[in-house]
């Protein structure tokens, strides 16, 4: 017999498994972050700036970001279970006595 916990446990475990996608459209304001970030500032590698300048460059783009877990947070949706509180109770089967 399973508890409601042992019930969702597995279905908590598919759901960090299977992350989403990463994401990086012009709606994304990371995007408009790193954008701006990378016309105003004066210690940017230039590589970087014409990389995430570039509309075509998307890809390369969550490639960099993916490399570090602050970064990855800002284009993807992320998961995470901390703590289940269930209520306290008495867990027991009824057991006839044998004949």
């Amino acid at each position: 017999m399973l508890t409601a916990v042992g019930y969702l446990a597995p279905l908590i475990q598919k759901l960090e498994e299977k992350q989403f996608p990463f994401h990086l459209t012009n709606r994304n304001p990371t995007r408009a972050y790193l954008q701006t970030a990378a016309l105003c500032s004066k210690t940017m590698p230039k590589d970087l700036r014409t990389t995430i300048l570039d509309p075509r460059s998307t890809n390369k783009v969550i490639e960099y970001l993916n490399r570090d877990q602050m970064t990855r947070a800002k284009i993807r949706t992320t998961t995470a279970v901390d703590v289940i509180q269930g209520g306290s109770k008495c867990q027991f089967r009824f057991t006839l006595p044998p004949p």
